[in-house]
C-alpha cells in the first residue's frame, strides 16, 4: 500500500486547494508591482527611539499605518533630497 502524502506545511490549502494559499515568500494583500524585500540595518538607539514616537503618534491619526511604511516614506525623501543635492553640485 502507497504512502500517502505528506500534510506537513499544507495549512489551509488541504482545504481551499493550491491556489487559494499564498506560496512561500510571497506578501499576502500588497500588490505585485508594490511587495517589498526584507532588509536589515543597524540604527542607533536615538534614532530608533524617534521613530518609534513618530509612528505611534502618527498611528493615532491612522491606526493602519505600519513602521514599514513610514520607513519606506522616509527614506525615499531622503535619498531624492540627497540626490537633489549631488546633480546640483555638480
Amino acid at each position: 500500500m502507497a504512502k500517502r502524502p505528506s500534510l506537513k506545511g499544507r495549512g489551509a490549502d488541504i482545504f481551499l486547494g493550491e491556489e487559494a494559499g499564498v506560496k512561500a515568500g510571497q506578501n499576502a494583500g500588497i500588490p505585485a508591482d508594490q511587495q517589498a524585500e526584507k532588509a536589515t540595518f543597524y540604527l542607533p538607539a536615538e534614532l530608533l527611539t524617534r521613530l518609534d514616537n513618530l509612528w505611534m503618534n502618527l498611528r493615532r491619526s491612522n491606526r493602519k499605518l505600519k513602521k514599514s511604511h513610514l520607513v519606506s516614506e522616509l527614506l525615499d525623501k531622503g535619498i531624492r533630497e540627497m540626490e537633489t543635492e549631488i546633480t546640483d553640485s555638480a
